[in-house]
């Protein structure tokens, strides 16, 4: 039995401690007992303004990656864009990810990949989507978990990656997994975590009050800048605002009452429910003749076909992939 890792998301470097290396590692962990391998494989070149994805690989790597019994793309995902996927430079960077493949991109390097190392068209391909996000809508402040959510998984970026690959493969068997929320291993016990519908809806309004102090900042900044208003006096101010009777001080008073109102809000709206868990949020999608079986977080199944229709037939829950 072998697991494959494909990087997709940062250098791989054991240095660093990127977070594919603790997918590896994590993985290994669970795993060592029960496959034989688990084969990680860097496919991101950064020596060039621009990462790229190679495409090359040398006979010892393709010897290493023949006849996986289960894929592993890692990749990252952003929260409400369900069309494309991100890479890092530098792990813990505070920089924004960089843009690396599209949906439909992914979904030929898949093709291509599993042609360079030989796949058998016969045998049952079994992918994990290790993406934040991959199974989440552009409906992203609606509740992807819960029994009566009515989302159409088709659109998230999984559906239409899986979608995507049909339309240019016809051949593959394909059973896929994908989450909801950010997603994470655990060290000790190697198993996914993903962040709960909660955690996700607190980090939106989290967010929105940050963007708020953002602007609010910057507006005193422009106000400081264009009545060229110094340390001392700003000092002055600061000590006594009410006494100060100069045009700006108005302006400055709202402000920072608006400043400290919004800081208040965002420390009160830390989440009290659990923030990550085990299980929790899976997507599973198998590509079953004409159609796709969705088996939902809730275990609701759905069937679309390759235009994002619902069809009615007699399906039952998928089982979990080899892995996880």
């Amino acid at each position: 039995m072998k697991i494959l890792l494909l990087n997709l998301a940062d250098s791989g470097d054991p240095e660093w401690k990127t977070k594919t290396c603790d997918a590896y590692l994590a993985l290994r962990r669970k795993y060592h007992c029960c496959y034989d391998s688990v084969y990680l494989l860097n496919l991101l070149n950064f020596t060039v303004p621009s990462p790229y994805v190679r495409h090359n690989y040398s006979e010892r790597e393709i010897g290493d990656m023949r006849n996986p019994d289960t894929v592993v793309i890692h990749t990252h995902g952003k929260l409400g864009d369900t069309n494309s996927c991100y890479c890092e430079k530098e792990p813990f960077s505070t920089e924004p990810k960089e843009l690396l493949l599209s949906v439909v991109e992914l979904a030929k390097f898949l093709k291509t990949f599993l042609i360079a190392i030989d796949f058998d068209v016969h045998q049952k391909l079994h992918i994990v989507l290790a993406m934040c996000f991959s199974a989440r809508t552009e409906n992203m402040r609606a509740n992807h978990v819960v029994e009566e959510s009515d989302i159409n998984f088709a659109q998230s970026f999984a559906g239409k990656f899986i979608n995507t690959f049909n339309k240019i493969t016809e051949c593959y068997k394909i059973s896929l997994m994908a989450f909801t929320g950010e997603l994470s291993f655990d060290q000790t016990s190697g198993e996914i975590e993903i962040c709960t519908e909660e955690k996700i809806f607190n980090d939106i309004v989290c967010n929105n009050f940050r963007r708020q102090i953002v602007s609010l900042e910057t507006q005193i900044i422009e106000i400081r800048r264009r009545y060229d208003i110094s340390d001392a006096v700003w000092e002055e101010f600061e000590n006594s605002p009410a006494a100060d009777d100069r045009e700006w001080t108005t302006q400055l008073v709202n402000l920072l009452m608006q400043l400290d109102k919004t800081r208040a809000l965002l420390w009160e709206a830390a989440p009290t429910s659990p923030l990550k868990r085990i299980g929790y949020g899976i997507l599973r999608i198998e590509n079953i003749e004409n159609y796709m079986q969705f088996t939902l977080p809730n275990g609701k199944v759905i069937c679309y076909d390759f235009d994002g229709n619902v069809v009615d037939v007699n399906a039952r829950a998928s089982k979990t992939c080899a892995i996880f």
